[in-house]
């Protein structure tokens, strides 16, 4: 699936709103970041479905939100740009 934003510009904007900076603050937008980079590598890669909708339902299930917290991120802020980069994704989350 190709999104709108890039890896690394989704990556920038959520270090730039984070209000906790550290090492550990650092590890939790990688995580973060690292479940949008498998999102846009969805379809294609080889990979069987269940770990593509796995990588989805990561910001929709409540697993984000606890790294958004962990650095000063609202998790409703991450959701909605992962939204507006992949419209369509949030039903995907749900399945």
């Amino acid at each position: 699936m190709k999104l709108k934003a890039s890896i690394s510009q989704f990556g920038l904007v959520l270090e730039r709103h984070s209000t906790i900076i550290s090492g550990e603050s650092k590890l939790f937008v990688a995580v973060i970041r690292q479940a949008y980079s498998d999102i846009q590598q969805l379809r294609g890669n080889g990979r069987p479905p269940e770990i593509d909708r796995e990588a989805v339902r990561f910001f929709f299930d409540g697993r984000m939100d606890m790294f958004a917290d962990r650095v000063g991120i609202d998790p409703e802020f991450v959701r909605e740009m992962l939204c507006r980069s992949a419209p369509g994704i949030e039903s995907m989350g749900k399945i």
